[in-house]
């Protein structure tokens, strides 16, 4: 689970803020061949989720990840008019 603060300006927190959360799972990248360009990894999941924070202003999200294969999830997740936050996470079959 990640969990993140919405917070204004200032820094403080901000309650009841709506996030959008936009989640993609692609397959572990494919060996690059001797020439030419790496092939592209295939994306296996996507999903877009809403999420509302809470009185402190913190939004948890499960990023999405297939059992058994090896993967790479990316995690968009913004809010407001400039917020925005990105990860990638990694997982071996």
């Amino acid at each position: 689970m990640v969990v993140l603060l919405v917070s204004d300006g200032s820094g403080d927190p901000v309650a009841s803020a709506p996030v959008a959360v936009h989640q993609t799972v692609n397959a572990a990248a494919m060996a690059c061949p001797a020439r030419g360009r790496c092939p592209v990894s295939p994306v296996l999941a996507s999903s877009v989720t809403a999420a509302v924070s809470d009185a402190n202003g913190l939004v948890s999200v499960v990023p999405m990840q297939l059992a058994g294969v090896g993967e790479g999830t990316n995690v968009a997740v913004a809010t407001g008019t400039e917020g925005f936050a990105s990860l990638s996470l990694r997982q071996g079959p």
